[in-house]
């Protein structure tokens, strides 16, 4: 049963009360304001990353119950939300159930369109190298297939063959892969559970794991433990290891991405919001003034 059943229910339970005494109606106020009313506000917008999952669950079982045009809104509402947040690949896996979405639709250019995005979502934060990048080419080759392109689909897959083998001779197969999100998803679990001593653990050992291989098919990697740090750190008031963690991540994403890639201005406000937990204000309006300056070039360009 999703939210807004559960919130229909309880206005049902409220209206079918006839005649209540003053203390009852009180308390039937109180319930809708403040159990029903945010749920509502749930319904319409999204505040942190667990609501945004949980949408997308959301619209998993919309998907499952063929209610495509609920699930494809819900699917664009976290993309859109996770894109802001800068979590690239959250953001490349809502993109592919997109991709999947418009294909059962038989909307077959939005499902190549959003196929290709997540190519280029992975190629941006991971690397052109990266083995990820060979994953998500992978799926865009086998629609390739079933599009009867086979050409086109041989090619990609060449490509994808390519990059892994690239991988294999550096010793970062798919098994370093697969292990380092492994430990990316337990981080997530024991970040959900504030456990972040837990979490302080598996980014440090990902991050020695990922210290020996080469930097330029890894940086995202290592940004993406480098933020779980930093958020780690705050949340227990370490704000001058915070501050580490997004100045190391802003130097990768200027080296790799550009200094006037969104991915930097993200972190940039991340950064000065630590400066202002540390009294540095001067400091921080001045790294504000610099994202703003990214995203409006950006938007120029757009």
């Amino acid at each position: 049963m999703l939210l807004d059943d559960r919130a229909q229910i309880s206005i049902v339970v409220i209206s079918d009360t006839t005649r209540p005494d003053p203390l009852v109606k009180r308390i039937f106020t109180l319930c809708t304001l403040f159990l029903i009313l945010p749920l509502t506000c749930f319904a319409s917008s999204i505040k942190n990353s667990d609501e945004i999952f949980l949408k997308s669950d959301s619209a998993d079982i919309y998907f499952r119950h063929h209610e495509y045009e609920k699930a494809r809104v819900l699917y664009r509402e976290c993309f859109n939300a996770l894109s802001k947040k800068g979590l690239a690949i959250e953001s490349a896996e809502i993109k592919q159930k997109i991709a999947k979405l418009e294909k059962e639709l038989g909307n077959f250019k939005e499902a190549e369109r959003a196929y290709r995005g997540v190519v280029q979502i992975v190629e941006i934060f991971l690397g052109p190298r990266h083995v990820g990048v060979a994953s998500s080419l992978d799926d865009l080759a086998t629609f390739l297939k079933e599009m009867k392109r086979d050409t086109e689909a041989n090619r990609i897959t060449a490509r994808a063959n390519k990059i892994r083998n690239a991988a294999e001779m550096f010793g970062k197969g798919d098994k370093l892969y697969e292990f380092i999100w492994t430990q990316d998803d337990l981080a997530d679990f024991y970040l959900r559970r504030k456990d972040y001593k837990r979490v302080v653990e598996i980014c440090n050992k990902s991050l020695a794991m990922l210290s020996d291989q080469l930097e330029e098919s890894f940086y995202n990697d290592k940004a993406h433990f480098m933020n779980k740090l930093a958020e780690s750190y705050k949340a227990v008031g370490e704000y001058t290891e915070a501050e580490r963690q997004y100045r190391g991540i802003i130097e990768l994403y200027e080296k790799y991405l550009g200094p006037n890639h969104e991915a930097v201005a993200g972190n940039l406000e991340r950064l000065a919001t630590v400066l202002v937990e540390l009294k540095r204000d001067t400091e921080a309006k001045e790294i504000n003034a610099k994202a703003r300056t990214i995203r409006e070039r950006g938007r120029a360009k757009d």
